[in-house]
């Protein structure tokens, strides 16, 4: 850009030229004067004076003016230079050493993934702790295991990435004394350290594998596979061999027993009634659907016979007389007419899960005393809660994503991980 000065022609007075008038008049001599401009595309032509042209005014170059522009643009070139200078000089975050006093960032907890866990004492303190599958999303998705303290829900180790969750969701976590196992869906065999989470070791075997079930002794397990073959483990390291039947063996002989580890599904005992139905009493409020046979009572579990098909539970004594039976949603005219999703018994109580007014709705759980079959509290949980077990004298609970700790006799959480 250019500094300039208009004159006038006359007298070369400086002349005080405004943004849109083409004819201005000196101050000095009165002497009128058309201003010349670079472009008149967008000024509105207007007719020429009656008493003729004007003279155009004089535009001079101002030299002070345009080294004053020229100083203050290399002005800041130069100071721009410096600071450039200095902040290169600086060391980078990356590499300046964090102070001691620096708050260290927290990192983002796993989720439960769901499971049932499976029940152990790591340590040896009678109290039994929890170990099952955690799920990170961030910033991959992957499936790891992880232990739980049973009576703070602390994080005691978690273990090596599994897999994602698509890999991995069909596998099976199961406990073989000190020995945690995975059985992946491709047949995959990985091992790990019930104490530290420690990864032991892992084999490819040549089937998919249908059940994890006990050895013959404590240093072996069985892997029964989808092709009706069993083969044997050695827990410590994992050598194969596989467990035939005899070839005269009789037909009944050939089919490959197996007593299955404790793993992390979440199955209800006794959900089919495998007993005589003789032997119950005729007037029973429920039909029974599945039934806990237990030392001194037995749990029945159903849906009521008359009327509303609610959850019903009911308790026989040891001569299978009924002791009690209950309604087990606090409302049965507005629950959902099913059996209870998930029944879980203990020497003092009776816990049952079941739909509330939708099977799209908050799933509850309740629970009654063993004795006399009192209601001792109601929970209410989400459309994604699961009863998945007893963990000593509390139950574990999945929303979801956490898993929680209900006392059986209060219904007040012990703790929620995370």
């Amino acid at each position: 850009m250019k500094a300039v000065q208009v004159t006038c022609p006359n007298c070369g007075a400086r002349l005080r030229v405004g943004e849109v008038e083409p004819v201005v008049q000196c101050d000095y001599c009165g002497t009128a004067s058309r201003v010349q401009r670079r472009t008149r595309f967008l000024e509105r032509a207007l007719p020429p004076p009656a008493d003729g042209p004007a003279p155009i005014a004089v535009q001079q170059h101002n030299p002070a003016v345009v080294f004053v522009l020229i100083g203050a643009v290399a002005g800041t070139l130069v100071m721009g230079g410096i600071v450039a200078s200095v902040v290169a000089r600086a060391p980078s975050n990356a590499s300046r050493p964090i102070s001691a006093a620096a708050p260290a960032r927290e990192v983002a907890r796993p989720s439960w993934a769901g499971r049932a866990p499976l029940v152990a004492d790591l340590d040896g303190d009678g109290t039994p702790d929890l170990v099952g599958r955690a799920r990170r999303v961030h910033p991959v998705d992957q499936i790891t295991l992880l232990a739980l303290d049973g009576a703070t829900g602390a994080l005691r180790w978690e273990s090596e990435p599994l897999g994602t969750y698509g890999e991995t969701y069909q596998g099976t976590l199961a406990l073989a004394g000190d020995t945690v196992i995975f059985a992946s869906p491709r047949g995959e065999l990985r091992t790990f350290a019930l104490a530290t989470g420690q990864a032991v070791w892992r084999r490819q075997l040549d089937e998919r594998i249908e059940q994890l079930c006990q050895g013959d002794d404590d240093a072996t397990f069985r892997a029964l596979g989808k092709d009706g073959i069993v083969r044997v483990l050695r827990r410590d390291d994992g050598e194969v061999s596989v467990d035939a039947p005899a070839a005269n063996a009789r037909p009944a002989q050939r089919k490959p027993t197996c007593v299955g580890l404790p793993d992390d599904e979440a199955r209800m005992p006794g959900r089919f009634l495998h007993h005589d139905r003789s032997k119950l009493p005729r007037d029973l409020p429920l039909d029974v659907e599945g039934a806990f046979e237990r030392p001194t009572e037995t749990v029945l579990h159903g849906r009521r016979k008359t009327g509303t098909q609610a959850a019903m539970l009911a308790v026989l004594d040891g001569d299978r007389r009924l002791r009690w039976s209950a309604v087990v949603p606090t409302d049965p005219l507005g629950s959902v007419e099913r059996a209870p999703l998930m029944v879980v018994p203990s020497e003092e109580a009776v816990c049952a899960s079941y739909y509330g007014e939708s099977v799209a709705g908050a799933i509850r759980v309740t629970c009654f005393a063993m004795a006399d079959g009192a209601r001792l509290w109601d929970w209410t949980g989400n459309q994604w809660t699961s009863l998945l077990g007893r963990v000593g004298a509390a139950l574990a609970i999945s929303d979801g994503s956490a898993l929680l700790a209900v006392e059986i006799a209060t219904g007040a959480t012990r703790w929620k991980f995370p």
